[in-house]
């Protein structure tokens, strides 16, 4: 079944001229929707090979009619099923196209069909026609552009015991496609960090339902387990994604990275993997979140240099055996490095001083050298300890993206001990933190 009007399509070729398109479709492949387009190709009796067709369609691109707007599509090498030899001057091939984009957008009111959304994090409803069934919605505004988020299913199989589950997105102020699709982005990524899922875009259209785009994405859908934090009952979660904006802008890329490592956390098969991603993802933050540190160390230090490697050769052999000047040298680089940054425990209280955040992983330190050096936690044998130390950590990181968005409100965490108050403020957390040897914390 052909769902586009595809006769017209000319195909920048090389090693054919002549071709016809057979049959063209969307499929949902590998968690992935694509668009796929069989093609017959006549080679016209001379010789052509599978890797001849392959190379052809490398960078190519065509454009297409389709409800009175052009489409433009870029085929890149690698998005074409191996040709199949239908004759001796005839070929078939299946061209798996994974980005569509219309031309000439103007300004407007867009949809975005996501997928991966939680139905735990919708909190209006909404009354449907004919027989009153309630839909479930999330509103929220921003930067002037108001967004409704709606519980949609496509009843597209992905397998056959299971069902796509995705939100429609849709903007109810007009504006320009760019700016409405950076918000989608960021919107897509602090949902995929209150929930740990893979949410992405799937396509966008305008206010009629004409197709705008289609978006490549490889997520790995959910499955029943809860999501780590729940902001979307007593404080709405649409007050985190409105506020939040504006920080995330001001340094897209690196909160685009920083907010998928929370995700990816929790994606992790092994608690050692878990921990050395919360590792990374703590210096990462750190980095980010504190100040500069003042120097402190003699700025002649570089001039004393010499001296210095001198003092380390003549008299470190004499007490290591396998001291050596590489050695000496790579210890003066430790030394003049101290000024140039925190140690992880002064990092620690630095970012729980400055956003008055629990000081609740003291034993990172130890955690993570053991981690880094040898691929296993120092005590391997207590997985409960070892549990609730990331735990910790992971619930510290929340609280200092939530401090930087200025977020304000309640939520909760596994690490929580006292499950009927599942919407905390920070200030709770003192007494509702599960016992064990980190109970002692304070908050400032």
């Amino acid at each position: 079944m052909n769902i586009f009007d595809l006769s017209n399509i000319k195909i920048e070729e090389k090693s054919f001229k002549k071709y016809d398109i057979l049959d063209s479709n969307f499929v949902f492949r590998d968690n992935s929707r694509f668009l796929v387009l069989t093609i017959k190709i006549y080679t016209t009796g001379r010789e052509i090979n599978a890797d001849d067709i392959l190379d052809s369609f490398n960078d190519s691109k065509f454009a297409f009619l389709y409800s009175g707007y052009n489409y433009d599509v870029n085929i890149l090498f690698g998005n074409a099923i191996r040709p199949i030899p239908v004759s001796f001057d005839k070929w078939e091939v299946n061209l798996v196209i994974h980005n569509i984009v219309r031309q000439d957008i103007p300004n407007g009111k867009f949809k975005f069909a996501l997928f991966n959304i939680s139905n735990r994090i919708l909190q209006n409803t909404k009354i449907m026609p004919h027989g009153g069934f309630r839909r479930s919605l999330l509103l929220f505004n921003i930067e002037n552009i108001s967004w409704t988020l709606e519980d949609t299913r496509f009843l597209e199989k992905r397998d056959k015991n299971d069902f796509i589950l995705n939100g429609l997105l849709v903007s109810d102020t007009i504006s320009n496609y760019s700016n409405i699709k950076s918000q989608m982005f960021y919107i897509c990524n602090i949902i995929s960090f209150i929930t740990r899922k893979d949410v992405c875009c799937m396509e966008s259209y305008d206010n009629d339902g004409i197709l705008i785009e289609t978006f490549e994405y490889k997520a790995k859908p959910f499955g029943i387990n809860e999501e780590i934090i729940n902001i979307f009952a007593h404080s709405p979660i649409s007050e985190l994604i409105s506020q939040g904006y504006k920080i995330y802008k001001d340094d897209e890329k690196w909160w685009s990275i920083t907010l998928s490592y929370f995700k990816e956390t929790k994606l992790a098969n092994s608690l050692q993997a878990k921990m050395i991603l919360a590792c990374v993802l703590f210096e990462r933050i750190a980095r980010k979140f504190l100040p500069p540190i003042k120097e402190i160390i003699d700025s002649n230090l570089q001039r004393k240099k010499t001296d210095i490697l001198n003092l380390f050769n003549n008299n470190l052999p004499k007490i290591l055996a396998n001291w050596d000047e590489e050695k000496s040298k790579n210890l003066f680089g430790v030394i003049n490095g101290w000024d140039s940054s925190r140690s992880l425990s002064k990092s620690m209280r630095d970012l729980s001083t400055i956003y008055k955040v629990p000081e609740l992983f003291k034993e990172m330190p130890t955690i993570r050298g053991a981690l880094a050096h040898n691929g296993i936690f120092a005590d391997n044998s207590d997985f409960k300890k070892n549990f609730s130390a990331y735990q910790e950590l992971d619930l510290f990181l929340i609280i200092l993206v939530l401090r930087k968005f200025g977020y304000e409100g309640k939520f909760t965490h596994t690490f929580i001990q006292n499950s009927e108050m599942r919407f905390l403020d920070v200030k709770d957390l003192k007494d509702n933190i599960k016992l064990s040897e980190f109970n002692k914390m304070q908050l400032s």
